[in-house]
């Protein structure tokens, strides 16, 4: 996903800032990385829900065909 690729190149800028002893903007840029990587856990989770509630769905649909089927 995008969001993990932009959250891994900050954590690259923050190494980065650490090696040249700049600990203001590599402590923003771990920081900004962590967020990015919370949004791209949270997005790949909504997307793990909403297939997870699609299967439910599927199946409920399936049941009710054939209660309906069962019950002609």
């Amino acid at each position: 996903p995008a969001e993990l690729s932009i959250a891994q190149a900050k954590l690259a800028r923050a190494e980065q800032a650490m090696k040249r002893d700049d600990y203001v903007n590599a402590r923003i840029y771990a920081e900004q990385a962590e967020v990015d990587a919370k949004y791209a856990w949270t997005l790949a989770e909504n997307a793990r829900t909403q297939r997870a509630a699609a299967e439910v769905d599927k199946s409920i649909n399936a049941l009710r065909q054939e209660l309906q089927r069962r019950g002609q």
